[in-house]
Parts: C-alpha cells; sequence; structure tokens
C-alpha cells in the first residue's frame, strides 16, 4: 500500500511520517524525492515504489512529490493521496484535491474539522479500501453466441 502526503508543513510531514514508522515498525518504508533533481529519475523512483508497495502488508509513504504528473502516475497505480491539513503548496496549481483522498494531521485538534484524520485513522480506511478493491469480484463479459 502506498500513501502520498502532499501539502502541510515540512514538521507536520515529518510528524505524520514519524508516527507512521513507530506504529507499524518492520512494515513501512519511507520515500521522500523532495531532493532528487531529475524529472526522469523521480519518477523511475515513484514506479519501482509503486512496484514495491502492491506486497499488502507493505506500507509506502511517499513525500516530496514536486508535479501533477508524478501525483497522477500514483493515482493512477492506485495509491493513496493524503493531503498534509496546513498550508497548501505550489503543487496545489496543478494537483485538484479529489472526493476520495484522505486529509490528515499530525494529531487532530478538535479545532480541526471533523474530515481530517490521525496518520492511524487514515492508515486504516486506506488498509480497509485496499481490501475492498482486493475483495472485488471480477467484472466478467457476457458473451453471446450465435448459432
Amino acid at each position: 500500500m502506498m500513501v502520498v502526503l502532499l501539502g502541510g508543513s515540512e514538521h507536520d510531514v515529518n510528524m505524520i511520517t514519524t508516527d507512521v514508522m513507530e506504529g507499524f515498525k518492520s512494515r513501512v518504508q519511507h520515500l521522500s524525492i523532495a531532493h532528487v533533481l531529475s524529472a526522469d529519475v523521480r519518477v523511475r523512483q515513484l514506479t519501482s515504489a509503486l512496484v514495491a508497495a502492491r506486497r499488502p502488508r507493505q506500507i509506502t509513504i511517499v513525500t516530496g512529490l514536486k508535479s501533477g504528473a508524478e501525483v497522477d502516475l500514483c493515482r493512477s497505480r492506485g495509491a493513496t493521496i493524503a493531503h498534509v491539513y496546513g498550508p497548501l503548496g505550489a503543487i496545489y496549481k496543478e494537483v485538484a484535491i479529489k472526493r476520495e483522498d484522505l486529509h490528515i494531521a499530525p494529531v487532530p485538534r478538535p479545532d480541526h474539522p471533523a474530515h481530517v484524520l490521525s496518520a492511524e485513522e487514515a492508515l486504516s480506511v486506506a488498509q480497509l479500501r485496499l481490501r475492498q478493491q482486493r475483495d472485488k469480484p471480477p467484472v466478467l463479459k457476457s458473451t453471446t453466441h450465435e448459432i
């Protein structure tokens, strides 16, 4: 499972990442591509991480995405997009917040809107969605035979 963190302050992103890594220890890996300058290298790293993230019990937290194309790649491969509650970064000029996206804060406070989740709650929602997709019966194409 892959969760992409977008927006928020660097401090909050780091707190969420640390919280997840402490809570799920050996199951979590963190991929930060914030300091990778080459767009090609960034896409290669994301693609490799997306393949590894198909393992059901593995959690990959991705931070540092810089373009809408990177977010689209992650979305198209089933990653959960989690928007960190707080300031919106420049990437939001290219990225729309979608209905299925999650909203997350390091420690949700009473003054946060009800839809803002803790890291643990967000991972739980993402895992449930992944199971629901995995457990969906395959759609069979109906065929008609002429006699």
